[in-house]
């Protein structure tokens, strides 16, 4: 049975992860670092305005783990809901994707690059919901790009791809006194 689920094309995958809930040590260690920080700003600045304001800025800052997060994955694109945020972007925004033991790394770039937590999304797993994941992604990205070249190929120019003969920006002349 599990075969034949496996083998059938998914249209539509949906999950929550609620990374604190799943990490209770990691979630302990965090309240309690952030209650330790929160002592330190009241004995430095003397005002619960600026503890407050110092705690809202935190829990916001890690909302992503502290609450739980929504995912959508359809034949359009990845949608991806929080507390604080909603992202929805398509599939051929994307080129290609790096998985680790938590998550996967949608990226905008062909090749790894340190743009890519700013440019890309990144999707957290389940216990259980790895392998379905990538698969999806997997089939989405090939669905994406054979449809970018598609559209290269009917347009004839190339989609925000440089060759390697074509110059990087503007010539600058240079001027002798």
């Amino acid at each position: 049975m599990a075969n034949k689920k496996s083998r059938a094309r998914i249209t539509e995958l949906t999950w929550t992860a609620h990374p604190a809930k799943e990490r209770p040590r990691a979630t302990i260690l965090l309240a309690l670092f952030i209650i330790a920080l929160e002592i330190g700003i009241y004995f430095s600045f003397q005002s619960l305005f600026v503890v407050l304001l110092a705690l809202v800025f935190l829990v916001a800052s890690l909302s992503a783990f502290i609450f739980p997060t929504s995912y959508r994955l359809d034949y359009e694109g990845v949608t991806v809901k929080g507390v604080i945020f909603r992202h929805t972007r398509p599939w051929t925004h994307f080129r290609t994707y790096y998985a680790d033991k938590r998550g996967v790394q949608l990226s905008t770039f062909v090749r790894p690059s340190r743009l890519d937590p700013f440019r890309g999304m990144s999707l957290l797993f389940t216990k259980d919901n790895r392998e379905e994941v990538l698969g999806f992604v997997r089939q989405r990205l090939a669905i994406a790009k054979e449809e970018r070249l598609a559209r290269i190929s009917a347009t004839g120019t190339r989609d925000k791809v440089r060759s390697k003969k074509e110059p990087m920006g503007k010539s600058v002349t240079k001027y002798k006194r």
